[in-house]
């Protein structure tokens, strides 16, 4: 296909969604938000809203059908095995020529064994069998994309940084360097894909807007507040092994953070992307800078 013009988002409102959503609507895409047959979300007034069935193939393939594209935004439920086939049986029945999957978060197709796959079965999943889909049919394409960890939503959080109770927890020695970006960041990553369909036309895409360590984040938090954060230093073999407990005991959440931070953040990991894996430059995504972002998340953290 040579443009993309209409793209339809599945979660448009969602923590990510709706920052994908505004992307693309910055980057002049006409875009239309599958909502949930009972959902109250609202969305911009440039935004088309149609309904579907979440676990009817028919129902979605109706409402995104005479898309150019199809995002998902899902969240955390992508992660679960088949959480993603409606959307892709749907992107096939109505066929919509590109798909992008909610690979959003670290890089599934590169995660040289580590025990947080495990937990990402879903996402691996849904990207083996585009791929494969991509191979049958020769209208059919797809884009995925990851971007490391969710900077200003976990911070937001108090995952790992909390701004309200001036706490950090610190793995390890807290120097291994780790890929995050902002959340409009990776919408901005979406958008830039959709713009270039024969660049990006079947490609797992990395990106990242920052490349930090934990010491420098709690560094420029301390600066930004004028306070001192208290830190809790914590081993990444004791997270290993905590991770390994709450699986057994079916706490697959808790055993996701810490399989998480394991992976981010443990000394010697070297899980940080490298400035040629990055599709910043094929993208046009220029680094976001950290001092920027903590500053902004301070000052909106203290106006609630």
């Amino acid at each position: 296909m040579s443009t993309i013009k209409k793209v339809a988002v599945a979660g448009a409102s969602g923590s990510l969604g709706k920052h994908i959503t505004q992307a693309l609507l910055d980057a002049g895409f006409d875009v239309t938000a599958i909502s949930r047959q009972d959902s109250s979300a609202k969305f911009p007034s440039a935004v088309s809203v149609k309904r579907a069935d979440f676990s009817s193939v028919d129902s979605i393939a109706e409402a995104i059908r005479g898309q150019d594209a199809f995002v998902s935004a899902l969240g955390t439920n992508a992660a679960v095995s088949g959480a993603q086939n409606p959307l892709v049986d749907a992107v096939i029945a109505a066929h919509v020529p590109r798909f992008v999957p909610s690979e959003f978060g670290v890089p599934t197709r590169n995660l040289n064994g580590h025990k947080i796959g495990k937990l990402l079965a879903g996402k691996i999943e849904t990207t083996d069998r585009l791929i494969e889909l991509s191979k049958k049919y020769d209208w059919f394409s797809w884009t995925g994309i990851s971007n490391g960890l969710f900077f200003d939503w976990s911070i937001d959080l108090g995952i790992g940084y909390n701004i309200r109770d001036k706490t950090a927890t610190v793995v390890d020695s807290g120097d291994e360097p780790y890929s995050t970006s902002t959340l409009p960041f990776v919408g901005r990553a979406v958008a830039a894909a959709l713009k270039k369909p024969a660049e990006t036309k079947n490609k797992f895409l990395h990106v990242a807007g920052i490349t930090t360590t934990q010491n420098e984040v709690v560094k420029v938090l301390q600066e930004a507040t004028g306070q001192e954060f208290k830190i809790t230093k914590v081993r990444s073999e004791d997270l290993d092994k905590s991770a390994e407990d709450k699986i057994a005991k079916g706490d697959f959440g808790g055993a996701f953070s810490d399989s998480l931070f394991h992976y981010l953040f443990a000394d010697g990991g070297k899980h940080v992307l490298q400035p040629e894996e990055r599709a910043n430059k094929l993208l046009g995504l220029a680094d976001e800078d950290v001092k920027q972002v903590v500053v902004r998340l301070v000052k909106e953290s203290a106006a609630k």
